[in-house]
């Protein structure tokens, strides 16, 4: 039976912070790197056929530090604990985005057939790979931000809201339910394929014996690898994903962006490393979701297109392949196309090509267009266009900037105008900020927005 890492030795543990602070180690110093032999290359195509993944993508897992491998060759990863100073919480009475009451009934697309339950209160763990690695079967309870046992208080509940409102922009693009209500089981188990309702279950635990036994309390989540879209005993076996608060230091930040992070292992990402590091931790405003996002209020998906990237997945491609499919488009993308008015409650960009256009009818005068994103980490930044007889007369793209480690300006847009007696368009589209080595591209800049109209 394989030993969990902390049973092996903390020193992996330990050496895996270490990469995210100071670079990762070269391949020959990671033990089960491919060195080129034929018994290598043999056994990468065994493990990648194992996984599910290509022979190269393979290689580099064998590379990553915090990749282990079961018995049977699934890859997990334990990542890190948070760096110090990137876990200031939110302040919370900012973040509330329902009802208190509501705060375990919260539902980001409710008539979606995957999910991914992000599970607070704890729960049972029994006869799955970690159980075998010395995880305790039975309850492991759910996070305690107050510190005050497990009933949550006000602002507790406000946390959660502010945790489940981030994890749930950065799946605004996929037909998938983020939610903080129990499922029934088979809302996320998977019994086979012609099964095409599943998920996956993020637990973000304060249980300290799983903390010790997985990693010696050094790490900050861990996760099996594609486990999302799995079938039979091993999906069941490689749930849930885990996250630590304590291994975050409970800020509300940390916790969300490590709750994407494991939720995006399982649907098969990699990590995004720069140079001489495997997680990186952005630039000016902006980090990828699978790095280090800690530190940048602008976190998005990401193709590798920045200076150094260690690898190129494209990661809302592989999302969309892994169990996650793309939204339905609700909007065409040209005049022709266009929906008639505007959309009911909250509309979403959800790839880099889509262009949502909308038919104001008639309008006369001042007119004022406004797209407002995400209230809480928007990964959308907007440009609006108005339209007249299929020409662009005018165009509002506010400059992005960084106003801490946890809030961007610009991201929303608002288009003021004086126009003749006519038949307009408006355009919403997702765009970047220049160059993706100093700041990002239109890449990962998909999310919900509203939209509102007067004048017209």
């Amino acid at each position: 039976m394989l030993l969990p890492p902390s049973a092996r030795s903390a020193l992996p543990v330990v050496a895996a912070l270490a990469v995210a602070l100071l670079g990762a180690p070269t391949a020959s110093s990671r033990p089960g790197a491919d060195r080129g032999g034929s018994d290598d290359r043999a056994r990468v195509s065994r493990l990648a056929e194992v996984n599910g993944v290509g022979v190269d993508q393979m290689r580099r897992l064998l590379r990553d530090p915090t990749v282990h491998l079961t018995d049977e060759g699934y890859a997990y990863v334990v990542d890190p604990a948070a760096p110090r100073g990137a876990t200031r919480p939110a302040p919370a009475r900012a973040r509330q985005v329902a009802p208190l009451k509501r705060t375990f009934r919260l539902h980001s697309n409710p008539g979606a057939k995957r999910t991914i339950f992000l599970d607070f209160d704890g729960a049972t763990v029994r006869g799955t790979s970690w159980n075998r690695f010395g995880v305790r079967n039975g309850f492991h309870p759910g996070w305690d931000p107050a510190n005050n046992g497990p009933k949550f208080n006000a602002r507790e509940k406000r946390i959660v809201q502010s945790v489940w409102a981030r994890v749930a922009e950065d799946y605004a693009p996929f037909a998938v339910d983020v939610t903080t209500q129990q499922p029934r089981d088979a809302r996320i188990h998977r019994n086979g394929r012609r099964d095409k309702v599943f998920g996956t279950r993020v637990l973000i635990t304060e249980s300290r014996q799983a903390f010790t036994v997985i990693c010696n309390r050094a790490c900050g989540g861990v996760s099996f690898i594609g486990s999302f879209d799995r079938k039979g005993k091993v999906h069941r076996r490689q749930q849930p994903a885990w996250v630590f608060p304590a291994g975050l230091r409970n800020g509300t930040k940390a916790v969300a962006e490590a709750a994407s992070h494991e939720a995006g292992h399982t649907l098969g990402l990699e990590h995004d490393g720069g140079l001489s590091t495997s997680y990186y931790q952005g630039h000016g405003a902006w980090a990828p979701i699978m790095g280090a996002s800690y530190f940048r209020p602008i976190t998005q998906w990401s193709n590798g297109s920045y200076a150094f990237a260690t690898t190129h997945q494209d990661d809302v491609r592989v999302i969309s392949r892994n169990g996650a499919p793309f939204r339905r488009d609700e909007a065409g993308g040209t005049p022709k196309k266009a929906k008639r008015g505007l959309p009911r409650g909250t509309a979403y960009i959800s790839r880099r090509t889509d262009v949502d256009v909308y038919r104001l009818g008639r309008c006369r005068g001042k007119i004022k267009v406004r797209a407002a994103n995400a209230p809480i980490s928007p990964n959308l930044d907007i440009r609006l266009a108005l339209i007249r007889k299929g020409r662009v007369i005018a165009t509002a793209d506010p400059r992005s900037r960084r106003i801490s480690n946890d809030r961007a300006g610009g991201m929303d847009a608002t288009l003021r105008r004086r126009v003749g007696k006519d038949v307009y368009f408006v355009a919403v589209d997702g765009v970047g900020r220049g160059d993706p080595d100093t700041s990002y591209d239109d890449y990962g800049s998909l999310g919900a927005y509203r939209l509102t109209v007067k004048g017209c």
